[in-house]
């Protein structure tokens, strides 16, 4: 029963009006212009119109015992609003617009079908509790009051909650608000939680593999989405989560309730693959299962997942000392201490080493391809292994003068449960520049033309193969260094670049990849004097004859070229006997 009904429309003058009852009413609006209002000893106030504070007025609910203001109607916060440990109640069917930037205590609203209204761009501040449950089919109804303009309210004491609510154009800050059985009606923040009771798929790709040195297991999986496998997992401010379990044996209760660990996450896409890392007892066989939850408000756990298995191995310890040299033969000697079969501990009995070497500073040597020997190889090799023992390799066939960075990884067995064997990490790093070696090498030192007419011409009919056998491109020059008997003896015979003559002979050759005929030899680059000429691509070389041109100049490393022959012999001699020239092959770096 209420002590005073308060008329309406009070027009109250700048002096404190004290309210000091049990219960007061206004029928209609009630509003203050100016002066304070302040509510004490657990008063209430009905307001069964709207409320209004002017820009001169004040309202004080801070008295003690608490205060319960009931509004049917609206509320105009312009003035000052003391709501010390209040509680704002809004109720009746109608309408109610809340407008100014407003500090509530508690605050709320339980009749169903309700339509709140927030002034666009205001910001209501609960520091308690806000109340608002509708009922099934019949929501309370959460707008702006300026078409899509968003309002704000904050939630600095702590999380909410709300039962059949339906709201659009809310932004919710500091704390969320969970909403079940609620509907979001669109232009909401995150900080809006709508429950719901679709939990996300079971997982069905979970695979579990041993990796590391110290005992871990990485787990992998395709992770579901909030409703089976579509939507987002998770909000910033309400994580979803991984539950997983694992166990030593088969005969095993899979339950969330029991999980081993838990990973708290949000924004996970659908089909997204995730992975986690835990380390677990050294050489154990464990089995894995895992769940996914869609959010902490609604709470739904998936199905078991799928079962993943794994050996949890220790690999070998990672080589912290790979030293490399250069050596005079153009090789590098690689060198390292050994580690162990679980770390730097235990033999190793068919064992593994990978070595991978790169020109290119920088490089990701754990991923790419690794086959062009030139530039980034990769090669394995099998050996047995004593922890700390010192351990060497021969790298051949590298380019001189290049800088090279190696890196090398340890394999322990690949028997038993431990198939198909653990790597170790990756190896500290190791740098040499390799040694120019310039060298050739030729397939005869001889070559017999046999009797011969004077006054005829004559070509070899098998080649000299020139290889270059040292680790940089090459360039080749030739010269004919002596001419003698064949006993070496003084002979008669001179070399000529003009034309034959008494004791006078000229001698061709050329780099061809085919048997060389006669026409195949040019005057005069193909002549070879007493004096070194350089290969080029027209000077001792010729692409007559099938496109075999070959050139004695630019070639790489481990390449071969075909040298051939061609002499003409003098038109007279002073006396006969078997002659010996000698060709001089030289080569120089490019």
């Amino acid at each position: 029963m209420r002590a005073v009904k308060l008329s309406a429309k009070v027009l109250l003058y700048p002096y404190l009006f004290l309210l000091a009852v049990t219960a007061a009413a206004a029928g209609d609006n009630f509003r203050i212009n100016a002066g304070t209002v302040a509510l004490d000893n657990s008063s209430s106030l009905d307001v069964g119109g709207s409320l209004g504070i002017g820009a001169g007025g004040a309202l004080s609910a801070s008295g003690t015992g608490g205060v319960t203001i009931s509004v049917s109607g609206s509320w105009e916060g312009t003035g000052v609003f003391s709501a010390g440990d209040s509680d704002v109640i809004f109720y009746g069917t109608g309408v109610s617009t809340i407008s100014g930037n407003n500090t509530f205590y508690d605050v709320g609203c339980t009749q169903a079908g309700k339509e709140l209204h927030f002034a666009g761009g205001s910001t209501q501040t609960v520091g308690g509790t806000a109340t608002l449950t509708g009922a099934e089919g019949s929501f309370i109804k959460l707008r702006s009051a300026s078409g899509t303009q968003k309002w704000y309210i904050r939630f600095p004491g702590g999380v909410q909650g709300a039962a059949y609510v339906d709201v659009k154009d809310a932004s919710a800050s500091e704390n969320p608000i969970i909403c079940s059985t609620s509907l979001d009606s669109g232009n909401n923040n995150e900080y809006w939680v709508f429950k719901d009771t679709t939990p996300p798929a079971a997982i069905t790709v979970l695979s579990a593999s041993s990796y590391s040195a110290s005992g871990e297991v990485l787990l992998s999986w395709t992770s579901p989405g909030d409703d089976v496998w579509s939507g987002e997992l998770g909000t910033p401010v309400d994580k979803a989560q991984f539950r997983i379990q694992y166990e030593t044996y088969t005969a095993v209760a899979w339950s969330t309730g029991t999980y081993d660990i838990s990973i708290d996450t949000y924004a996970v896409v659908p089909y997204d693959s995730i992975s986690a890392v835990t380390k677990l007892v050294q050489e154990t066989f464990y089995y894995f299962r895992i769940w996914a939850r869609d959010g902490e408000a609604s709470g739904n756990w998936s199905g078991l997942s799928g079962g993943a298995t794994a050996w949890c191995r220790i690999r070998p310890g990672d080589i912290t000392d790979l030293s490399s040299a250069a050596e005079d033969d153009g090789s590098v000697t690689l060198s390292w201490t050994a580690p162990g079969d679980d770390g730097t501990s235990g033999q190793i009995a068919g064992g593994r080493y990978r070595i991978r070497w790169s020109t290119v500073s920088g490089t990701d040597f754990n991923v790419g391809t690794w086959e062009d020997y030139d530039d980034k190889y990769s090669l394995e090799f099998s050996t047995d292994i004593v922890p700390q023992d010192t351990h060497s390799f021969s790298v051949t066939g590298l380019h001189g003068g290049k800088q090279y960075y190696f890196r090398v990884w340890t394999r322990d067995e690949d028997a038993g449960a431990n198939s198909p064997g653990n790597w170790s990490g990756i190896s500290s790093g190791s740098t040499v520049t390799v040694t120019e070696v310039i060298s050739i090498s030729v397939s005869t030192d001889s070559y017999n033309f046999g009797g011969i007419s004077i006054n005829s011409s004559t070509t070899t009919l098998t080649s000299v193969d020139v290889l270059n056998s040292g680790n940089v491109t090459q360039n080749y020059s030739m010269l004919i260094d002596t001419i003698t008997l064949s006993d070496s003896t003084s002979s008669l015979w001179r070399s000529t670049d003009t034309s034959v003559g008494h004791d006078r002979f000229i001698l061709y050759g050329v780099f061809h990849g085919a048997q060389a005929a006669p026409a195949n030899f040019d005057y005069p680059n193909d002549i070879i004097g007493t004096v070194s000429a350089a290969c080029s691509d027209t000077v001792f070389s010729d692409d007559d004859g099938g496109g075999a041109k070959q050139a004695g100049s630019g070639v790489p490393k481990g390449e071969t070229r075909n040298l051939w022959f061609r002499l003409d012999m003098p038109e007279s001699i002073t006396k006969g006997g078997e002659e010996k020239i000698s060709i001089r092959i030289d080569s120089a770096k490019e």
